[in-house]
C-alpha cells in the first residue's frame, strides 16, 4: 500500500516502448495475444494425453499425470 502506483505505469510505458523498439525480436505469443506478466502468474495447461507427449509431466513418481 506504500507503493506509488505512477512508478508501476512509468515502468510499464519503459518496458513497453523498449520491447517494441526492436523489430528483430519476435515477441511470445498465445492464441494471438502477446504473453506478458508481471505478478508471476503462469499458464495452466489441460492434462491430456497429447500436452504430456508434447511438454512432460510434472506430476511426482507414480502419481496422477500433471503437465
Amino acid at each position: 500500500m506504500k507503493l506509488n502506483p505512477d512508478a508501476f505505469k512509468f515502468l510499464y510505458q519503459e518496458h513497453n516502448k523498449n520491447f517494441y523498439q526492436d523489430e528483430e525480436v519476435e515477441p511470445y505469443t498465445y492464441k494471438g495475444f502477446l504473453i506478458l506478466a508481471a505478478d508471476g502468474s503462469d499458464i495452466n495447461i489441460p492434462t491430456t494425453d497429447e500436452t504430456i507427449e508434447k511438454y512432460g509431466s510434472a506430476s511426482v513418481r507414480g502419481g496422477k499425470p500433471c503437465a
